[in-house]
C-alpha cells in the first residue's frame, strides 16, 4: 500500500494554497511517506523545498483510502504558516493561494473532498473515508510535474486493537525495526482500508463501510523499512 501525506494551508484571506501541475490541474502540497521519518516532518520539508514556505502541520483532519494501484492511504493535515517567503525553486510547479469558495475547477474529486473536509474539520478524531473517484491523479502528478516527488513505495500495513482511550489525539511515532511486533497486529488485506480491517476484527457482523466502529489513536512507523501499524480503539 502507498502512504501519502498532503498539507492544507490557508492565508489571512482564507484562501487555500495549491500547486499547479504540468497538466494545468491543481493539487495540495504532498509527498510519499518515507521510512524512518515522521509524515509531518516529510510534509514540512516538502513545503520548504518546493515553495520556500516554512509551515507546521498541526492537525490530522482526515485519512483517505483508495483501492487503486495496489491501495493508497492519504494522510491530510491542516498546516499553519511559521515563516519563509513564497519563492518556488526552478524545477518545481507554480504555486499560490486560491479562493476557497467556490473551490477551483482544477481540483479533482479526491482533492476536493480532502480540501473541503480539512478546512471544515472542527477538531477531534480525523475523518476516515474512502477516496472520492479520482482515477490516476496521483500517478499523473508524479509523472507530469516538472520535478517529481519521491516515488511511492509499497508499505506493509497492519492494524492493532486496544481498549478505549480518552484522548482524541492521534499519536505518530517511530519504532526500532528490531523491536518485537505486537502479537495481536493483523495485516491489512489488499484493497481494504485499515479501519475496515479493525472494524471487521472488532465485530464482523457490525462492520460498516460508512460508519466506522473504531477510531484511530496511534500510528507507528518502522525506522528503516516501509512498515506501519495503525492502532484503533472502539468508538464509545
Amino acid at each position: 500500500m502507498q502512504l501519502i501525506i498532503n498539507g492544507f494551508l490557508t492565508d489571512y484571506q482564507s484562501r487555500i494554497f495549491l500547486q499547479k501541475t504540468a497538466n494545468e490541474s491543481l493539487a495540495p502540497v504532498g509527498r510519499s511517506v518515507e521510512p524512518g521519518i515522521l509524515p509531518t516532518q516529510t510534509l514540512a520539508r516538502a513545503f520548504r523545498e518546493e515553495t520556500g514556505l516554512i509551515v507546521m502541520p498541526i492537525r490530522l483532519t482526515g485519512i483517505y483510502h483508495s483501492g487503486r494501484d495496489g491501495g493508497r492511504l492519504t494522510f491530510c493535515y491542516r498546516c499553519t504558516m511559521r515563516g519563509g517567503v513564497l519563492q518556488v525553486p526552478e524545477g518545481y510547479p507554480p504555486a499560490g493561494f486560491f479562493d476557497f469558495s467556490p473551490l477551483p475547477r482544477g481540483l479533482s474529486p479526491g482533492y476536493r473532498q480532502q480540501v473541503d473536509e480539512a478546512l471544515h474539520h472542527a477538531g477531534g478524531s480525523p475523518s476516515m473515508k474512502h477516496e472520492a473517484s479520482d482515477p490516476g491523479v496521483w500517478l499523473g502528478r508524479l509523472v507530469k510535474r516538472a520535478k517529481p516527488v519521491t516515488d511511492s513505495m509499497a508499505w506493509n500495513v497492519a492494524v492493532q486493537l486496544v481498549d478505549a482511550v480518552d484522548s482524541d489525539a492521534v499519536e505518530m511515532t517511530l519504532v526500532d525495526q528490531d523491536a518485537e511486533p505486537a502479537v495481536d497486529a493483523v495485516a491489512v488485506k489488499p484493497g481494504e482500508a485499515p479501519w475496515d480491517t479493525a472494524a471487521r476484527l472488532l465485530d464482523a457482523s457490525r462492520a460498516s463501510r460508512n460508519k466506522p466502529l473504531v477510531r484511530l489513536v496511534h500510528v507507528t512507523f518502522a525506522t528503516e523499512r516501509p512498515a506501519a501499524t495503525f492502532v484503533f480503539a472502539p468508538v464509545s
